[in-house]
């Protein structure tokens, strides 16, 4: 008698152990696949952070080159003025010198708004975040 009861009880926890041994091996796939995205999302993070070092560190240095030629055509935009008192240089050689110098002055700006966007572009890449604020008077 007992050895009739017992049967059903067993043979039930066999074809359960199936589905458990399934739903393992499922989980270890849906583990895996998780494992797997994460890794991904973590090496996308990095080439973003190598990719923001690189293009900050190139901006600074174009920035610090721009601003340089800018004081350069400045200096040599007042010496021009200075010959253009004294009668040395034409009003064309002076306007001339003046446009340099401004044009200078706007590839300066430009290069250090690159700079700045990169360095922003860093700290998100980093997992920071950023808020423009507006000066209060």
């Amino acid at each position: 008698n007992r050895t009739w009861a017992d049967g059903p009880v067993v043979r039930l926890q066999l074809i359960n152990g199936g589905n458990l041994l399934a739903n393992l091996n499922r989980s270890w796939g849906v583990y895996e696949e998780a494992v797997a995205t994460y890794r991904s999302q973590v090496l996308v993070a990095f080439r973003e952070v190598a990719d923001g070092l690189v293009t900050t560190t190139l901006s600074r240095e174009q920035a610090g080159s721009a601003t340089t030629a800018a004081e350069a055509l400045a200096t040599a935009a007042e010496a021009t003025q200075r010959r253009y008192e004294l009668g040395d240089a034409s009003k064309i050689e002076w306007l001339e010198a003046q446009i340099a110098s401004a044009e200078g002055r706007v590839a300066a700006a430009q290069a250090q708004a690159a700079s700045y966007i990169s360095t922003i572009t860093l700290i998100q890449a980093l997992g920071g975040s950023f808020t423009a604020t507006t000066a209060q008077p």
